[in-house]
């Protein structure tokens, strides 16, 4: 199957025959917007798995873990905090 051809599913939304009055076009935009948000969600989680994992080896050893333990654990949130403001802001 040639992965550049569309599905018919793919097709109806682009030419907005789903039952919607959508322009021709905009179906595919809102497809498009969920697959994204999807995939925004998973690696936000998968960010927040590796920042919990990063937290427990910490309590583990019952120290302050090192510098670029910290700045991981840092930049994971800045980046999951990112993630969720961008999907906010498109919903």
């Amino acid at each position: 199957m040639d992965s550049h051809k569309p599905s018919s599913y793919l097709k109806h939304l682009m030419d907005g025959r789903r039952g919607q009055n959508y322009p021709k076009g905009m179906a595919l935009y809102f497809w498009i917007e969920r697959v994204m948000q999807k995939k925004f969600e998973k690696i936000a989680q998968s960010m927040r798995e590796e920042q919990r994992k990063l937290l427990e080896d910490a309590a583990e050893t019952g120290r302050l873990p090192a510098g670029n333990t910290l700045q991981r654990i840092a930049y994971l949130e800045l980046n999951i905090a990112a993630i969720e403001n961008t999907l906010d802001e498109e919903s």
